[in-house]
């Protein structure tokens, strides 16, 4: 977790706004958010304290909970297990001390996400196996959803 006098106040805010403006019922969104906190809980000392680093990290495992849960989700454990599966394969991406790039306000558009997916449905098309292709596939539609969500969020805030 983070230090007293931190400031973090942004990080737990993009990563909440994006949670908190899921198209998710009331149960749900109260099980992925429990799952968030407990899951973040168990990773946080596995980032530096670079604000940069931490904003993406708490973004990256938003979208990997989102990525996997639906309106029926209740379980926290399985939301954990899922999100920290999904999490770590976009962490091994990562390089261990540089600075990831900062997330803007284009991260949160309809738009963004949907590019995520066309590219992991064009990667899916390319693999020949089966496995592989399938998570593609998942991941895409995953995407979707995020995609979703954020015209969700965006039209209720336009409101």
């Amino acid at each position: 977790m983070l230090g007293a006098g931190s400031n973090t106040t942004g990080l737990i805010v993009k990563a909440r706004a994006l949670l908190d403006g899921a198209s998710l019922g009331p149960d749900a969104l109260k099980a992925v958010g429990q799952a968030f906190d407990e899951t973040w809980a168990e990773i946080a000392n596995h980032f530096a304290r670079d604000a940069t680093q931490l904003e993406g990290a708490r973004l990256m495992l938003a979208s990997a909970l989102l990525s996997i849960a639906d309106d029926a989700s209740r379980d926290v454990a399985v939301l954990k297990k899922a999100a920290l599966r999904v999490a770590a394969q976009n962490y091994a991406s990562w390089s261990i001390g540089v600075k990831i790039e900062t997330v803007t306000d284009e991260a949160l558009t309809v738009s963004f996400w949907r590019s995520r997916a066309d590219d992991a449905r064009r990667l899916a098309q390319s693999v020949a196996d089966p496995l592989i292709k399938r998570e593609l596939i998942d991941i895409a539609y995953g995407y979707e959803r995020i995609a979703k969500m954020a015209g969700d969020q965006k039209a209720r805030a336009a409101k």
